[in-house]
């Protein structure tokens, strides 16, 4: 965590500090995604989070000083979900960059990155009101999973603030709440992980069949796939 944030760090100045002429606008999604990076990692260091599964019961708790605090722990969460909108912009960038070059500019205005920055925050409002909402930790889940995290953390259920997926309620009915949670956070992913398909589907068709890049073009773009694939 702490060689991760060091880097992103100075990533982040180095993109700073450079020109308008050189980056462009371009350069403010960057910086929010490096923002984005440094934040999740120090809410790691704070949080010290931990995921603790038993029977039809999940729960994620944080051990560290200031983490016994729902607020805190959801919003960590929905932190990590902004990971995979931020791999699907970094596809269409690159896909745009090869299948459709005139397009890139939109990433250099400003109204543009506007927009991007809204899907960014909309999405992880959408996150944290579902996880806040839906995951509430019930009475029967606390007692059932309280001597598995006393003996593994010395944390006591009956008074820590905590994301829980309780799925059967005390009397043996299904809980909703979480299922339905799980169900919209799946489509989510699904949606995602479908644009990431997509867009290396046609990245590589491009970069085998484009007549309008030259050689050297394309091979810095191959170079730049393979090392934004090695990313995700």
């Amino acid at each position: 965590v702490g060689v991760g944030t060091t880097l992103n760090c100075f990533l982040l100045y180095c993109i700073f500090r450079r020109t308008k002429q050189v980056l462009g606008a371009y350069k403010y999604m960057q910086m929010l995604f490096i923002t984005i990076d440094i934040s999740y990692a120090l809410f790691q260091v704070v949080l010290v989070e931990r995921f603790i599964a038993q029977d039809s019961i999940v729960i994620v708790i944080g051990l560290g000083k200031y983490s016994n605090n729902l607020i805190v722990i959801t919003s960590f969460l929905a932190l990590y979900s902004l990971t995979f909108i931020i791999i699907d912009f970094n596809f269409l960038y690159r896909l745009w960059a090869i299948k459709a070059p005139e397009r890139v500019k939109l990433f250099s205005q400003k109204r543009f990155l506007l927009l991007v920055l809204l899907t960014v925050i909309g999405e992880y409002c959408f996150w944290f009101h579902i996880a806040y909402t839906y995951f509430s930790a019930t009475d029967h889940g606390r007692l059932k999973i309280r001597n598995v995290t006393f003996e593994k953390f010395g944390v006591d259920t009956l008074t820590q603030d905590m994301i829980m997926g309780d799925y059967f309620h005390e009397d043996g009915t299904r809980n909703w709440h979480p299922a339905v949670a799980v169900i919209t956070f799946c489509n989510v992913l699904a949606f995602c992980f479908g644009f990431l398909i997509y867009a290396s589907a046609n990245i590589i068709n491009c970069l085998r069949n484009s007549k309008l890049i030259s050689n050297a073009g394309l091979s810095l773009q191959r170079q730049l796939f393979v090392t934004l694939s090695a990313q995700v």
